[in-house]
């Protein structure tokens, strides 16, 4: 039996001594003319598939402005902060299975968290001090530093789940930093020549940068998510820290896990565009030279993702 968040905040979240109320939760049902798209039913294939896909990756994906779609090439180690010890192992279990099952490779008992979940009652005001502590680590151009719309989402909204992503654009084959930040001493490759990250000058299929997720910082407040259990939290958890995930992303047509903090009857885990999707994103190959090109690749995975899952679903 998964566990309602109403136990987590019952048992004491500790959070900062706010003594703020609780919030009860609103959730709005979908509209009774609203059907939302579930991908093992989409059996045809050619146009209304593809649009379909190509409109969830468009709606969904949101990378640094200017690059590709960033994904997790290191361990993937998540902590868990104010939340009880039994919650938080079950979410530290959970989003490390599903990056597992992507073949991503996941930290070991003691790793340095990358991945951290922050649980409190006053999500404004922590992140507005992760905005204030990390001022380095948001140097545009250098880090994942994406638009103003996530920006707002993650420091003035009202959102019961905010998060922000730093990226790097790497050398693929090394997985070495292909830029100096102010204050770096200059690094070298293999050949012992200085790498440093230089625009694409000329057209060509590929290019030997990609981009390689670096941190996840996400904020819940529980106060808020009551009317979900402890695998709808971890699955959109999940989701979220293996993924650049556009915050203003309107997913209700399609069935999808991301839906479930507004209408917890929306998904009872990750479905099948969930999985999907996750599995074109880690599949594709990182090398195109177009940002066009890679998204290509991504959606044409995610298309054979989906086949794959209907037939299993089918044996």
């Amino acid at each position: 039996m998964f566990v309602m968040l109403t136990e987590v905040i019952a048992a004491g979240m500790l959070a900062f001594n706010s003594g703020a109320p609780q919030v009860a939760p609103v959730v709005t049902p979908p509209s009774p003319s609203q059907e939302s798209y579930r991908l093992e039913d989409l059996t045809v294939t050619g146009r209304p598939r593809d649009a379909l896909i190509r409109n969830f990756v468009e709606n969904v994906a949101d990378p640094v402005p200017g690059r590709k779609l960033a994904r997790w090439n290191d361990p993937v180690c998540v902590g868990v902060v104010n939340l009880g010890q039994d919650l938080s192992q079950y979410l530290i279990d959970r989003i490390s299975d599903v990056a597992a099952d992507l073949g991503v490779r996941t930290g070991q008992p003691g790793c340095k968290a990358n991945v951290h979940i922050v649980a409190t009652d006053q999500p404004r005001e922590v992140a507005a001090r992760f905005m204030s502590d990390r001022k380095r680590d948001l140097i545009p151009n250098a880090t994942g530093v994406t638009n103003r719309a996530m920006r707002h989402h993650f420091t003035e909204s009202d959102a019961p789940i905010r998060w922000w992503y730093l990226s790097e654009v790497v050398v693929t084959q090394t997985g070495q930093r292909a830029f100096r930040m102010p204050g770096d001493t200059p690094m070298e490759d293999g050949r012992g020549e200085e790498v440093i990250f230089v625009p694409k000058t000329a057209p060509r299929l590929t290019e030997p940068y990609s981009d390689s997720m670096r941190q996840t910082y996400i904020i819940i407040d529980p106060t808020q998510l009551t009317h979900m259990n402890s695998l709808q939290l971890a699955d959109y958890l999940a989701v979220v820290a293996l993924a650049q995930i556009s915050p203003t992303a309107d997913t209700e047509s399609y069935n999808s896990i991301l839906n479930a903090v507004d209408d917890s009857s929306a998904a009872p885990s990750l479905t099948q565009w969930d999985r999907a999707y996750l599995s074109g994103l880690y599949s594709a190959t990182q090398t195109p030279a177009s940002n066009a090109a890679s998204r290509l690749h991504i959606r044409s995975e995610i298309a054979r993702a989906a086949d794959r899952l209907s037939q299993r679903a089918e044996n």
